[in-house]
């Protein structure tokens, strides 16, 4: 560490805001308050469409004033991080070939000219389009998706500052639709090519418990997540590494197994992708939202950036909370997110305007409205030096949890998805495979053991024994604990035999 460095951070440890762009916007206006950003000790800004923006979006209009928010930032040696275009779960005019599907169960009498891909006595399994959704499954749709909403909108206009002033582009929540069932043309023959059987004769198992439910919805969830990986973001991925930019943003329902299946399959081999991982951290709760302590989601996203060498960790934070967040409540929220592995704040958020019902709109609203706003830095350096400090070094972690996401995939139903717990407590159930793994979790930091969680595609990719420890990427272990679960891949079990011998 350098004393100087410590005393006064640089920006790319102050964190980035989400300016909530969400009224006519004004040039004299948006240059004041992004000066004052800088002033309020953040170093980074997310320019983002938001409820109640009056100036068209994507016109020349904006265009001219993104133009002068760059530029100003670049003045001022803050950060920009462009809003994906359109975000993946709403792209106007979608080419067709290119859209989400999902299937969904129909009654067989109601089932007249529905889109069929098998019947049964009583239920017929449809395909319905979701018009302006990617197809998250389809590397084709992904790349056409991209065309749309990063090189349409930002590639030929602003590149020669992607590196430079504009260092990231983000995206919020991509996910599923639960509890609709994800579904692409790809899906059933790299399922039957995956697990050496055809799909469509046991969908009704995806949809109440008959036959090997349990294995058929297992692979099904394996085949999806191994799909939205090498499709969308493993696209994305590969874009921002050719054009000089990070792939930064957070998934939607990290936070129990239940909503993590459902959204994305599972978080974890979406986070490798991910030059800037992130989570989403909502209220001013630390139980939030399941009750039990938040402790899963930090773990999950800090776990996958340390087997992958990175030292960013982003949450967002604050956010759906009050206008009364004090600084204290700041505080106690931020460090408890740090002890969890986080080390890159994203606040949530500074509003252009509050006019009318605009105030009332996802508080807190950190930006120049509040009395406390001349204040800021009180908050702003401490947690820049924090940021600073945790990025020194090399992390350490005696023990691996593996993660019981894919044993979760056995439970998974979908006519109990909820956010944020899903089914009844019960043994066996997903409520009870979720309650005792974040026990376990608590119980390790409680005698101060550090720890990370353990992906099993991240595991069949990256781990090896090393010695007398297990090494999953960059990290090295010398304990492995299993929690309750239901299933294991062979290549864990081989991997863990191994390191047991």
């Amino acid at each position: 560490m350098h004393a100087a460095a410590f005393r006064n951070p640089a920006p790319c440890y102050r964190g980035v805001t989400l300016w909530m762009l969400n009224d006519k916007l004004n040039e004299e206006e948006l240059v004041r308050q992004l000066r004052g950003f800088r002033k309020a000790g953040w170093g980074a800004v997310i320019p983002r469409t938001y409820n109640g923006l009056l100036t068209e979006y994507l016109s020349g209009e904006w265009m001219e004033l993104l133009d002068r928010i760059v530029r100003v930032a670049k003045e001022e040696g803050l950060k920009i991080w462009l809003q994906a275009g359109y975000m993946p779960a709403g792209v106007p005019d979608l080419p067709p070939a290119a859209a989400h599907r999902v299937v969904t169960r129909i009654p067989a009498g109601e089932a007249a000219g529905a889109d069929r891909v098998w019947s049964d006595q009583h239920y017929a399994y449809c395909i319905q389009t979701r018009a302006h959704v990617v197809d998250y499954l389809n590397p084709d749709a992904v790349a056409e998706y991209l065309r749309i909403a990063y090189e349409g909108p930002w590639l030929a206009r602003f590149g020669m500052e992607f590196g430079a002033t504009i260092e990231a582009l983000w995206v919020d929540e991509p996910h599923f639709s639960p509890p609709l069932l994800p579904w692409s043309a790809l899906l059933p023959a790299r399922f039957e090519q995956m697990w050496g059987y055809a799909l469509a004769p046991h969908l009704g198992a995806l949809f109440a418990p008959a036959g090997d439910h349990r294995k058929i919805r297992h692979h099904y969830w394996r085949t999806v997540s191994q799909l939205l990986v090498d499709g969308y973001f493993a696209g994305v991925s590969a874009w921002c590494e050719r054009h000089g930019v990070r792939f930064a943003g957070h998934l939607m329902g990290e936070d129990t197994l239940q909503s993590q299946i459902g959204y994305t399959a599972a978080a974890m081999p979406c986070y490798a992708y991910m030059h800037l991982p992130g989570i989403d951290h909502l209220t001013m709760s630390l139980t939030w939202p399941s009750g039990r302590p938040f402790i899963m989601t930090p773990k999950q996203c800090a776990s996958v950036a340390h087997q992958y060498g990175r030292q960013e960790v982003l949450a967002e934070m604050y956010g759906v909370s009050s206008q009364g967040i004090s600084f204290g409540d700041r505080k106690r929220l931020g460090e408890w997110l740090a002890v969890l592995g986080i080390t890159y704040r994203c606040l949530h958020g500074s509003f252009y305007s509050l006019r009318g019902r605009r105030k009332r709109l996802y508080a807190p609203h950190l930006s120049y409205q509040q009395p406390w706003w001349p204040d800021n830095r009180c908050i702003s350096d401490p947690f820049a030096r924090l940021s600073y400090a945790l990025r020194q070094g090399v992390y350490a972690a005696d023990v691996l949890v593996l993660h019981p996401v894919e044993s979760g995939f056995c439970l998974y139903d979908s006519g109990r998805h909820q956010h944020p717990s899903g089914g009844e407590h019960e043994a066996g159930s997903m409520e009870a495979l979720y309650d005792t793994f974040v026990t376990l979790s608590e119980h390790l930091l409680r005698i101060h053991r550090g720890y990370d969680y353990g992906d099993e595609t991240i595991l069949n990719r990256h781990g090896r024994v090393d010695g007398r420890n297990l090494a999953v990427g960059d990290m090295s272990y010398r304990a492995v604990i299993l929690p309750a679960l239901i299933t294991l891949r062979s290549s864990s079990v081989a991997l863990l035999q191994r390191f047991a011998n």
